[in-house]
């Protein structure tokens, strides 16, 4: 199980985790992303540098939280120096004084530090935090560590036993191998333009059609669900009585429709040479008339 972007504010997705206190958060990361200090170090227990970003600082130091529930307070600010020009006699005289300021401002509340460390693997360029994936135990710490690496990497995974990213089951078998993986644009080879990436203003309409189109697949009862090696963030694979479809809940692709008997092969091809092939049905973009176009192949 894979966690992308820069932050996340709660843990709800774990909660569906099989046997989580098993699991480790964590990243394997390519040898190129292995932060310097590590490589030199090598394997073992450490906790983040402070440098790592905010939650890594909040992590080791701590941090002040404003309180708006209590009145404000006088406080010291800092120290200033006023300058200024009079006469004494008939002659202009420059004048120093120093001032302190003082401002009504908040109070803050001080939060310690998780204190949350990790472990590093020097030969799987592996890392994960060394704490109980225990939400009713350690919900913040895990909260903090996620976010640690998601600030750090961009990404956060969910480790099994093995150290290897977390799979979820949720009815889905397991594929050995890359489902439809990469080849070229297939909008060259359809002639198709290429499609935009969403606007700001879209991203919570399209992110509810994602959800949708793989949960209509779901509801529809099929034969057999399978994942890939790369889990859910590529294509899923839902067979029916006569056809096979793959369906993927990212932005910008579309469903393949293809025979249910050649499915397995037919998944193992790149999008251009399933479109080249024998075995392709259908090819249904992700747009307004995608939900009638199933509805009559389903």
């Amino acid at each position: 199980m894979k966690i992308e972007g820069k932050r996340i504010r709660s843990l709800k997705f774990l909660e569906k985790v099989e046997e989580l206190t098993k699991k480790e958060v964590g990243v394997i990361l390519d040898q190129n992303q292995v932060p310097n200090e590590l490589k030199r170090r090598g394997t073992g227990k450490f906790r983040p540098d402070i440098n790592w970003g905010k939650n890594s600082k909040r992590n080791t130091v701590g941090e002040y939280i404003t309180n708006k529930d209590l009145p404000k307070k006088n406080k010291y600010i800092n120290t200033i120096e006023w300058h200024w020009r009079q006469y004494h006699g008939k002659d202009l005289e420059d004048i120093y004084e120093f001032v302190d300021v003082y401002r009504n401002v908040y109070q803050k509340d001080f939060v310690k530090p998780m204190e949350v460390d990790f472990i590093y693997v020097e030969e799987k360029n592996l890392i994960y935090a060394d704490l109980e994936l225990d939400l009713l135990k350690n919900y913040n710490k895990i909260l903090v560590a996620v976010n640690i690496l998601l600030e750090k990497f961009g990404f956060c995974q969910i480790l099994d036993d093995d150290y290897e990213e977390y799979i979820p089951k949720k009815g889905f078998e397991i594929c050995n191998w890359e489902i439809l993986p990469e080849g070229e644009e297939i909008w060259d080879v359809l002639g198709n333009k290429k499609y935009s990436p969403p606007k700001e203003g879209e991203k919570r309409k399209r992110a509810s059609f994602e959800a949708y189109r793989i949960t209509t697949f779901i509801n529809k009862n099929p034969l057999k669900k399978y994942v890939g090696i790369n889990g859910f963030q590529d294509y899923l694979v839902f067979v029916f009585d006569k056809i096979c479809i793959l369906e993927t809940n990212k932005y910008g692709n579309a469903t393949y429709i293809v025979k249910k008997e050649n499915w397995k092969t037919a998944s193992m091809f790149t999008k251009a040479e399933l479109l080249n092939s024998d075995f392709i049905v259908d090819r249904i973009i992700h747009n307004e008339d995608w939900k009638n176009k199933i509805d009559k192949i389903l």
